[in-house]
């Protein structure tokens, strides 16, 4: 990694060209508006064919060509695209780690010869989970696919001195959550919803990764960065908090354990939550309160996403 005190200098705001790999996701959406609206000249990847335009350039992670290039130069690139699905992951794991790990990799490695900065997006499931908030520097320990090549396009890309920032994050959750909006629907219909009580999240807002990423990208600050709730709550408890917050009885929670649902589902890991000591001390970046995330997603998921 670059910058061993964690800082390098920024460039002049003409010469701001961000591309953000992976456009369409959840996170890449909404950092490319938010980018743009800036000021920056940013462009979003997409592996539909029918949605490249100028600003949307085409990038198919699983067959990532030798002679591909960017539209232009790139100043600083954010990996946000990736097979995200544990389920998705293990039940293919040849097709998956070629998005995950092969694609990923050689892409930084055409960015980094351009001189890009790289920002990568990791996640919890690097560890075990069997520790609570646990810290930047602590040794992965993946137990799931996904955190296994997670884990390992990790390691390829410090190895090879193509990345400057990892950034790992809980649970996110913005405007769209197809799994709180079903649970939203069965409530406030009278219907029972099943959670399961062996899952945990630490959820965070989308608005607090973003304006991370916003500052990690304008401050071009290298370094292994954590974003999480500050604590570890089940699924269970999370569908009570939305009962609670809709109005409506909370027999209607019925919680479930996930083995019992699918047998063949990954680990579940006991925590989730990282640790966000360097989050705050360096940016100033303290995400909500659990309760609080949560209790928004259910009642006004525009707000997870922040301005």
């Amino acid at each position: 990694m670059h910058a061993p005190d964690g800082l390098r200098p920024p460039l002049p705001m003409h010469r701001q060209h961000h591309l953000v790999v992976g456009g369409e996701s959840m996170v890449g959406a909404v950092l490319v508006q938010r980018l743009t609206r800036s000021g920056i000249d940013v462009r979003g990847t997409t592996r539909r064919h029918d949605a490249v335009t100028e600003s949307n350039p085409f990038l198919d992670l699983s067959a990532v060509p030798d002679n591909w290039r960017p539209p232009e130069p790139v100043d600083v690139a954010i990996l946000c695209a990736g097979v995200t699905r544990l389920k998705a992951c293990k039940e293919q794991p040849e097709e998956s780690r070629q998005i995950n790990v092969e694609g990923i990799v050689k892409v930084a490695e055409i960015l980094r010869k351009q001189g890009a900065f790289i920002i990568y997006l990791s996640t919890n499931q690097v560890f075990d989970g069997t520790q609570p908030l646990i810290t930047p520097s602590s040794s992965t320990s993946p137990v799931t696919e996904y955190g296994r090549q997670k884990a390992e396009a990790e390691q390829s890309l410090r190895k090879a001195g193509t990345v400057d920032a990892i950034v790992r994050l809980t649970k996110v959750m913005g405007p769209v959550n197809t799994l709180i909006e079903g649970w939203k629907k069965d409530l406030l219909s009278g219907n029972t919803i099943t959670p399961f009580s062996d899952m945990t999240l630490a959820p965070v807002p989308l608005s607090s990764v973003l304006s991370l990423l916003t500052i990690i990208a304008q401050e071009r600050r290298s370094g292994i960065f954590h974003v999480s709730g500050e604590s570890d709550i089940t699924y269970t408890e999370a569908a009570r908090m939305g009962a609670e917050v809709l109005g409506v009885s909370p027999k209607l929670v019925q919680p479930v354990l996930s083995s019992q649902t699918d047998p063949d589902s990954e680990p579940s890991p006991t925590n989730t939550s990282l640790n966000i000591d360097l989050l705050k001390a360096t940016f100033g970046i303290t995400p909500p309160e659990v309760r609080w995330t949560i209790e928004t997603a259910f009642l006004n998921p525009q707000l997870l996403a922040g301005a």
